[in-house]
């Protein structure tokens, strides 16, 4: 049975593909996320040094785990291209017990 950690879904974007996959095969191969998804590119408006900015972003949700946090926000922003990247932790309330214990296993030192 694999030890249970809270689980966490962290929120990014990034400017391009190249720079979000590259992240995203960190993520995995370091075993700080069970699973990375990359979708878009989507539109993302907002303000930036007083300019209204629209950008194609691609978005990044990594399904990891609490113990994972600081490490995973410490990757994600290394390998960032932005100069504040938006990176943003989202609790998991619950879900699939089956996936929830599967994803637990997949982060973290290999036992």
């Amino acid at each position: 049975m694999v030890e249970k950690t809270e689980p966490i879904l962290i929120y990014a974007t990034f400017g391009d593909m190249a720079n979000a996959e590259a992240t995203a095969r960190r993520i995995i191969e370091s075993r700080l996320g069970a699973c990375v998804n990359l979708l878009g590119p989507m539109t993302s408006f907002f303000e930036w040094e007083g300019e209204l900015q629209k950008e194609a972003e691609i978005l990044m949700l990594v399904k990891s785990g609490r113990d994972q946090q600081a490490a995973l926000i410490s990757l994600i922003a290394e390998q960032h291209s932005y100069d504040e990247p938006a990176i943003m932790v989202v609790p998991v309330v619950g879900g699939a017990a089956g996936f929830l214990e599967w994803a637990a296993g997949q982060v973290g030192p290999k036992v």
